[in-house]
């Protein structure tokens, strides 16, 4: 108890917290890369034995997530508790094995790096809540499917399937959007990728995507809701095509020669996750000409048509029109030029309401005498 009430009112226990374990998940997540496509590898095989007639060949040794134990697959040797240090004890190893010091991939040290800073970013951006708790898991599950579909292209269900379902869970108390929202962007994430996909089929006869794409936008609209699915494939899209174009330019990539579409898409959940609204709300200000405001809503738009209502309606005054006007442009500068139209504007105003010297009535005699 007494650890928890200290992750609640400090946030640097916390962030520290979420660092470590988030390094500690992500030496896990590396077992899961390396293992789990094996693992279907094994249980696809025998289930065509099994359709086929034939006996399956018997499992020589055990193997799943748990065990056997870690180990070196040039030599076999067992990684101790000590070799296993996250970050730590590749960089004690020089990045070579301890027995026979065959290289070591730089991908697990990035994999953990990558979720360790992730984690502490979600612990600072949520805090302690449940849409923190929410973010470390969908953003443990972009890392590993990424680099899963990177390394087999695939994109496993026991991964897609658990992350949708849970983002729809999350969402019945509106963690990121409301249960409605969440639900059709399932449905819709699903659908629209599937429909590229009969689309591209169609014309070409040839396979664009896989499934799994499908089932990955599906969990992502679960999480963040229907409105994030257009920012996500436009991400998605961008990243890969650029990516493309740059290893067919420079590395000779063939075009027929499949990319993963996987990654590009995890990691456009990931912005739409942390950046989706503010990117959805520059958009809406760039395109329609709205003014997005530090609490997230967006004013009415501001032009010249604007002013030329306002006053055709007689509604609003000319000054507190110009008020208006400079508050928007949020500039120091701007906001004390309106501020000084408006009292010229209201200055002339009055004078005109004054009457002039030929129509004021004629002074008494008293009032003479005092002039």
């Amino acid at each position: 108890m007494m650890f928890v009430e200290a992750l609640r009112q400090s946030p640097a226990v916390l962030i520290s917290f979420a660092v470590l374990f988030g390094l500690m998940v992500g030496s896990f997540l590396n077992v899961v890369i390396h293992r789990l496509p094996k693992i279907l590898e094994r249980q696809w095989r025998a289930e065509c034995a099994e359709l086929s007639g034939s006996a399956p060949a018997p499992a020589a040794v055990r193997y799943n997530l748990v065990v056997p134990r870690s180990a070196c697959p040039n030599c076999g040797h067992r990684i101790t508790a000590l070799e296993n240090i996250p970050i730590a004890s590749y960089i004690a190893l020089g990045g070579k094995c301890s027995a026979c010091r065959a290289p070591i991939s730089i991908r697990y040290p990035v994999v953990e790096a990558i979720s360790g800073l992730m984690s502490g970013y979600i612990a600072w951006r949520y805090g302690p809540s449940a849409a923190m708790c929410g973010a470390l898991l969908f953003a443990w599950a972009m890392i590993a499917l990424a680099f899963i579909d990177l390394d087999t292209f695939y994109l496993p269900d026991a991964i897609t399937l658990p992350l949708m379902w849970a983002g729809l869970l999350f969402n019945v108390g509106a963690t990121f959007t409301d249960l409605r929202s969440a639900v059709i962007g399932a449905a819709a994430g699903y659908l629209a990728l599937w429909s590229v996909y009969w689309v591209f089929k169609l014309a070409t006869g040839k396979e664009g995507m896989g499934y799994g794409d499908f089932k990955l936008l599906a969990a992502i609209g679960a999480w963040l809701g229907w409105k994030m699915l257009p920012l996500t494939i436009l991400l998605s899209s961008l990243v890969g095509a650029l990516i493309g174009i740059g290893l067919m330019v420079l590395a000779r990539h063939g075009r027929n020669v499949p990319i993963p579409f996987g990654p590009y898409l995890a990691v456009a959940g990931l912005i739409a996750l942390f950046w989706g609204e503010a990117i959805n709300r520059r958009y809406l200000a760039l395109v329609h000409g709205l003014v997005p405001t530090d609490r997230g809503k967006i004013d009415k738009p501001i032009g010249r048509h604007t002013t030329e209502r306002k006053k055709m309606s007689g509604k609003t005054r000319s000054g507190r029109h110009a008020v208006t006007r400079a508050a928007a442009d949020s500039g120091t500068h701007r906001a004390r030029a309106g501020a000084h139209r408006g009292r010229i504007l209201r200055r002339r105003r009055d004078r005109d309401r004054r009457p002039r010297e030929d129509e004021r009535p004629p002074r008494r005699a008293h009032e003479r005498r005092l002039a």
